[in-house]
């Protein structure tokens, strides 16, 4: 099964983030992410297999935190190499929150999970919309680099692992555990 682990963004959250396609309209083909399934990504697993599952389950179980203050920040945009590009907004994490996460992938490393050794260094971030057939990269970095968000913070009261099932019509993910913070 392919997996991630994150904390799901509340819908009055997520609302906020409507203004952003009237900034980055005309510029490619966008498909944005629906606002119950925006969520800040805190592990990517790729494939994994029951046995691993459950090891994963084990260590967030062991996490060692309570509930975390998270707020929105700016909103910016990375272009991949094959010509996508996709725009999110920028998450605030206190560090505290950031050496926890940090500590569940050193754990999680143990199982071993093939997509944690070459996993990225976490950059807290929703992900809003992923574009193609961009036209003037240039021009939609300087329109995103304008969009003036209201900070929002939430509390966050869980971490959830997530299957995520890609479809044509966009994944389908669903709940396979639920970590109260």
């Amino acid at each position: 099964m392919r997996a991630f682990i994150a904390i799901d963004v509340p819908d009055e959250v997520a609302e906020g983030f409507a203004t952003v396609g009237e900034h980055i309209k005309g510029f490619g083909t966008a498909e944005w992410v629906k606002a119950g399934q925006m969520h800040l990504t805190l592990s990517f697993l790729g494939e994994i297999d029951a046995a691993q599952c459950a090891a994963v389950v084990a260590c967030l179980d062991a996490l060692v935190l309570g509930p975390v203050t998270l707020a929105t920040e700016q909103v910016g945009l990375t272009v991949q190499a094959h010509g996508r590009v996709v725009v999110w907004v920028a998450v605030k994490c206190p560090e505290e929150f950031r050496g926890a996460i940090a500590q569940l992938e050193n754990r999680m490393r143990e199982i071993p999970i093939a997509a944690l050794a070459k996993a990225k260094p976490f950059q807290p971030h929703i992900t809003l919309a992923r574009l193609k057939n961009v036209r003037r990269v240039g021009a939609l970095r300087k329109a995103v680099e304008n969009i003036k968000l209201p900070e929002c913070a939430w509390t966050a009261q869980a971490i959830t692992l997530h299957q995520s099932e890609l479809r044509p019509d966009g994944p389908i993910y669903t709940e396979l555990h639920k970590k109260t913070l």
